[in-house]
């Protein structure tokens, strides 16, 4: 997932570095129900929050960001920002929060 992230971060001239730890990576699996597609989704819409807001260097607050647009739930709400994610939010949840249109 590292790679997988600082190549699309690069692609779009945004420092990744803040975020290159394992918990986050932990976090961003959590949020997108351990799926590649909906991680890499997550990851451009993150991503793309951070260019619009003229940034060049990337913070949680997108990822945040971008899991409440892409599940509706309330910002401040997220494995990215609730410390004892896994109990708040369950797996099946977080993934029918997902696919759900």
């Amino acid at each position: 997932m590292n790679s997988l992230c600082f190549a699309f971060a690069d692609a779009v001239n945004i420092n990744f570095e803040p975020l290159a730890i394992e918990d986050f990576y932990d976090r961003h699996a959590f949020a997108n129900g351990h799926r590649w597609d909906l991680v890499i989704e997550m990851l451009i819409r993150a991503l793309t929050l951070c260019k619009l807001a003229g940034r060049s260097e990337i913070d949680i607050s997108y990822c945040e960001k971008a899991f409440a647009q892409k599940t509706r739930v309330p910002f401040g709400f997220s494995p990215f920002s609730v410390d004892d994610y896994e109990e708040a939010l369950s797996p099946a949840e977080i993934l029918r929060l997902m696919t759900q249109r």
